[in-house]
């Protein structure tokens, strides 16, 4: 099993849609208009709330919402496997990064973070880009932009322009410029949001708040047993990638270093922000990226195959379980 997974053919991208199909298949026929309503009053995914409330359909909604999770699942893939970024091209991190937000979400539902997340993935490819040049003025711009534009459907998301200074650290040094335009970009963006509010005289109360940090783990502890389960099989295996790293992490390429680097930053801003602000458990749609990442390059550069696949099926096992079978625990 896991020597057709690790493979990079198009066989393997079939057998994992539908291997998510069939996962998330139960969240189909569950009751629930498919959206989330929750919202801020600033957040441009209020109007995307609005029109799929007058079209109600909710089939159609839970449809898109599963069709966006496939595209960051394979969005993140493509970035992966396109810039190389652990040195080896393969599926297993889609899959594993689709195991992950399956083991998470209780209903399929259109959110703002997803639209944040694909929004910040094309930030991330546009920074990609930047690799080898001189200059890369445009491209730390570009992709603050975006990722303003990000916290526009979910606020938070608005932190992760530390992703792109720490970025610009890791690969290029500190760049005063870079790190300049990376703020202006957001500056710019949110400039128009105030100017909004302001000509249409709505009030700016509150706002202050959402940058207050509070230390919060409700999202860690309820939730149910066979969540729990799952969550600490990937905690452990995770562990367990990090832990294997530092037996060769000089020996890798510095491209690979570098990537490494910061993927594990990218997920613990991630775990921070879930942790110290309003941000929600569903940030995971942001922390599986390095998460299913550094899982599979365990899995991938493990000498004895038998123990990939032992690890993997657990996994596919678990996940099973806890969609289908977890009221059995509950």
């Amino acid at each position: 099993m896991f020597k057709l997974l690790k493979s990079y053919q198009l066989t393997n991208l079939l057998l994992i849609i539908f291997l998510t199909t069939a996962l998330l298949l139960k969240y189909f026929i569950m009751s629930g208009a498919g959206i989330d309503t929750g919202t801020e009053e600033h957040s441009i995914y209020k109007w995307v709330i609005i029109f799929f409330n007058n079209i109600d359909a909710p089939a159609l909604n839970k449809t898109l919402a599963f069709f966006l999770i496939l595209f960051e699942a394979l969005f993140f893939i493509v970035i992966s496997n396109h810039y190389n970024l652990l040195g080896k091209r393969s599926y297993l991190p889609m899959l594993i990064y689709l195991l992950i937000i399956t083991n998470t979400i209780n209903s399929l539902n259109i959110s703002a973070i997803l639209f944040a997340n694909i929004l910040f993935l094309s930030a991330w490819m546009i920074i990609k880009k930047a690799s080898g040049k001189d200059h890369a003025l445009s491209n730390y711009f570009n992709a603050s932009v975006l990722i303003a534009i990000a916290s526009l459907f979910y606020f938070n998301y608005l932190y992760l322009v530390v992703i792109l200074w720490i970025n610009l650290i890791i690969v290029r040094g500190p760049k005063i410029r870079e790190m300049i335009l990376s703020i202006l970009g957001v500056a710019v963006i949110w400039y128009f949001v105030f100017s909004y509010f302001y000509i249409n005289d709505i009030s700016f109360s509150g706002f202050g708040q959402k940058f207050i940090l509070k230390l919060k783990f409700n999202d860690f502890f309820s939730i149910d047993l066979s969540e729990k389960i799952t969550r600490l099989y990937i905690i452990t295996l995770f562990t367990l990638s990090i832990l294997s790293l530092f037996k060769y992490f000089n020996n890798l390429k510095i491209d690979i270093r570098n990537n490494l680097k910061l993927l594990f930053s990218i997920f613990i801003v991630g775990l921070l922000l879930i942790i110290l602000t309003s941000a929600s458990i569903e940030m995971v749609h942001l922390i599986a990226i390095p998460v299913s990442l550094f899982i599979s390059n365990y899995l991938i550069s493990m000498k004895k195959v038998f123990w990939s696949n032992v690890f993997l099926a657990g996994l596919i096992l678990l996940t099973v379980f806890n969609v289908y079978f977890g009221f059995i625990i509950n």
